[in-house]
């Protein structure tokens, strides 16, 4: 089952006029199929959207539930998504799911493909990520190599814990409950990459397949990212806390020493996505 944080893929931008600018042959970005290939990840996918619903295929497992996304366009170029339902998740994680809004633009659209930004919030001013949706499956996208992966049970993260030579980084992520966010959930970068979702009083961990510098980012113009060196066989654990409005809240990151970490992870609810469901 795909993790939430790629339900969140879809086209954004400045806002410009959707226009195509190769040939003068336009592609209808409101009505089609599109196929998605976000960074750091080996799965791909297939995005079906017709009127004000978008549904979001898995390309390696066309038996995954898929995703239903609502789409509200605000004009030509800017429009935003919301999670209704799909992916197999249990109603609490719907709950938090349904509460976050993806803002979106166009920054300009071809024959075969449009780019796109995704922003943090209503102003459309503060870009977490920009990406390119394709028209056509681009088969040589398959060879790339997995970066990181979500950690889905407790299980397996225990017996992580234990790997006495492991070829790879864990990364603990928490979040304190705070009753001022009940509810809040967001999305956060990293290196400019679409990462995850922060939700308020939840607990997760990833592991990293590759060593070196990373920067976490509430969103792309984040004047203070939070920069981690990875290093195979270490842990790192991530305090998260929200600030300012509850309605476009941003996301402060704070590396814990281990001990202080540890305690404050096991004591929010961790978040599980088992890979048979």
């Amino acid at each position: 089952m795909k993790f939430f944080l790629l339900l969140l893929s879809v086209i954004i931008g400045w806002s410009l006029q959707a226009q195509n600018v190769i040939d003068n042959k336009p592609v209808n970005i409101k009505e089609g199929t599109f196929y998605y290939y976000p960074q750091g990840f080996t799965d791909s996918y297939k995005m079906l959207r017709k009127g004000a619903i978008q549904k979001e295929y898995k390309l390696q497992d066309v038996s995954d539930d898929p995703l239903e996304l609502k789409i509200d366009w605000l004009n030509d170029s800017t429009y935003t998504l919301r999670y209704v339902d799909g992916g197999n998740f249990k109603e609490e994680e719907k709950k938090y799911f349904r509460g976050v809004v993806r803002y979106l633009g166009v920054d300009k659209v071809t024959d075969s493909y449009y780019i796109y930004t995704r922003y943090s919030d209503s102003t459309f001013k503060k870009p977490m990520l920009r990406d390119t949706m394709w028209v056509a499956p681009k088969k040589q996208m398959s060879s790339r190599k997995l970066l990181f992966e979500l950690v889905r049970t407790k299980t397996e993260l225990e017996e992580l814990e234990t790997d006495k030579k492991p070829g790879f980084a864990l990364l603990y992520f928490y979040s304190p409950y705070d009753e001022n966010y009940s509810g809040t959930a967001k999305e956060v970068s990293m290196n400019n990459m679409d990462f995850t979702v922060i939700a308020n009083g939840l607990s997760f961990a990833y592991k990293f397949y590759k060593e070196g510098f990373f920067q976490l980012l509430d969103n792309l113009d984040d004047k203070n990212p939070l920069g981690i060196d990875i290093e195979f066989g270490k842990s790192y654990y991530i305090k998260n806390t929200f600030s300012g409005l509850t309605k476009d809240p941003k996301v402060n990151f704070k590396l814990m020493d281990h001990v202080k970490g540890e305690k404050e992870f096991k004591e929010s609810a961790f978040f599980e996505t088992p890979k048979d469901n």
